[in-house]
């Protein structure tokens, strides 16, 4: 007969089934507890480190990926047969622990087959001869410091549904399944030198800015990158007291391009040519300041690319700088207008003497002379404005004193002014009519000029001329005069023809004046 069961007995065998019960329960719960489990220490980029990139390009990587495992918490066996079990991210950070942003990111760079190999715990996890397109963007230079990997459960392995293991780690996810490798030299833009003319096209004179047109080739070193965008260059232009261009600048113009030379867009490291660049300068001061002897160009990049890119040059230098040294040239006065009035002097008879204020119009930045016969001022009249024809009476090749014509033209000043110009008497009957209709001034630089300077006239003539109608009161009197004299003739004609002892004798007084004499 069986003995009956004590309290203690009972409660043994009741506490036994319940923890069957309960772990029956929590498996149910937690799909995981019965998963095979994998536990990392550590995982490996085996990239090699220092490889070359270049900006916006797709760089091919090889390399191998190992993953370290806690054997004392990780199962033999996980079977890949079902599908994928593992993924491999990757992408370019600035930072060696892969922090911040992620640049190139790929989700998963593992083939199928890769993806989906089996692990047993006998054998290393390793991924090798990953072949890997990774492209150096979103980012410059400084950016594209570290190639980061990080090793995960693959993404078509769903919790509670299609789970085949389950992934621990020791420490930190981004520290522990994350691994990061540096890059080696990264290449932008790298410019060489470059060969450059500048023209005048308008005369320099110191102190103020003239347009020049600058033609320019840039080369650049083999391994440049491509670029294409907008406000990609800067060419700047400056006055230096040294061949370097190092220093103060004088006048700089930082940007001398337009938006469409700005935007040349950079292909296959070949050079890119910039002609017809203008900008306003100062060129007339260089070589003329004895602080600022070279003129320089420099080659930058744009203050706001789109993209951004790196530049450099070949020394690391953040531009290219050429200089040339200029002599000092004290250029030319430029007349640019010639303006008079004046004044009918009678003199005795029928002569008469013109007195001129005249005005000559000088840009402003002309450098200054001082000398003797500096000036030429000639005076004659023409039939029309264009003092074509030239008549030779009346005619005066100089009409200004030597004192007059040793006038100086003072720095900054934007006239030189005689007044008083005088004439010699000359008969100035019909000064104003038909073939004397307008009189002309032409000035001109002296025939002796002393010192020797040059002279500039608009359309690149060597003199300016001005014509004005004639006075026209002494065309006037003229004609009055003529009617005189018919009408004189006619009353001479009937007064000595009049009968009886009234007959009259004319008498003429004056220039024009008629005076009759009466006899009684």
């Amino acid at each position: 007969m069986a003995r009956p069961r004590t309290a203690v007995q009972f409660s043994g065998i009741f506490f036994f089934r319940w923890i069957i019960l309960f772990s029956r329960a929590a498996s149910a719960q937690d799909g995981d507890a019965s998963l095979p489990e994998l536990t990392v220490l550590s995982v490996q980029n085996q990239l090699e480190p220092g490889f070359e990139v270049k900006e916006g390009a797709n760089h091919l990587f090889q390399y191998d990926v190992l993953v370290e495992i806690d054997p004392l918490r990780t199962t033999d066996t996980i079977d890949g047969a079902a599908g994928p079990l593992w993924k491999i991210i990757h992408w370019i950070s600035e930072n060696s622990d892969g922090s911040g942003t992620k640049m190139s990111l790929t989700n998963n760079i593992l083939t199928p087959e890769l993806s989906s190999q089996s692990f047993e715990k006998r054998t290393p996890l390793i991924f090798p001869d990953i072949i890997d397109t990774v492209k150096a963007a979103g980012g410059v230079c400084e950016d594209f410091r570290y190639f980061c990997i990080k090793f995960d459960r693959a993404d078509s392995l769903v919790e509670g549904y299609n789970q085949s293991y389950s992934l621990s780690y020791e420490g930190n996810a981004n520290e522990t399944l994350v691994s990061c490798v540096p890059l080696g030299q990264c290449y932008g833009v790298a410019a060489l030198n470059f060969q450059w003319v500048l023209t005048p096209v308008e005369r320099p004179a110191k102190g103020c800015p003239r347009r020049v047109q600058i033609d320019i080739v840039v080369d650049f070193t083999e391994n440049t990158r491509d670029v294409e965008g907008a406000d990609l260059w800067r060419l700047g232009i400056f006055g230096s007291g040294n061949a370097n261009g190092t220093g103060p600048r004088y006048g700089e113009v930082a940007q001398t391009m337009n938006e469409e030379q700005a935007a040349s867009r950079l292909l296959y490291a070949q050079p890119i040519s910039f002609n017809d660049v203008f900008a306003d300068f100062d060129l007339g001061s260089i070589g003329c300041l004895p602080e600022y002897q070279y003129v320089c160009l420099e080659f930058l990049k744009g203050d706001s690319p789109r993209p951004d890119y790196t530049f450099t040059t070949e020394s690391g230098d953040p531009s290219v700088i050429s200089c040339k040294k200029r002599e000092c040239e004290i250029g030319d006065i430029f007349i640019q207008g010639l303006d008079f009035t004046y004044d009918l002097k009678e003199d005795r008879g029928d002569n008469a003497s013109l007195i001129f204020d005249v005005k000559v119009e000088v840009d402003r930045c002309s450098p200054p002379v001082t000398g003797t016969d500096l000036w030429q001022l000639t005076m004659f009249t023409s039939r029309n404005p264009r003092g074509r024809p030239r008549n030779e009476h009346p005619s005066f090749e100089q009409l200004l004193s030597p004192r007059q014509a040793s006038t100086d033209y003072r720095e900054g000043d934007d006239m030189v002014r005689f007044e008083g110009v005088k004439t010699a008497p000359f008969y100035a009957e019909y000064l104003g009519c038909t073939y004397l209709k307008y009189v002309c001034l032409e000035f001109s630089k002296g025939a002796s000029a002393s010192p020797a300077f040059e002279v500039l006239f608009p359309e690149g003539m060597d003199k300016i001329l001005q014509c004005k109608v004639g006075h026209q009161d002494v065309c006037v009197l003229k004609e009055e005069r003529e009617e005189f004299h018919m009408t004189r003739a006619h009353m001479i004609h009937v007064l000595h023809n009049m009968p009886g002892p009234n007959k009259c004798p004319l008498h003429v007084s004056g220039r024009f004046g008629l005076m009759r004499q009466y006899r009684g």
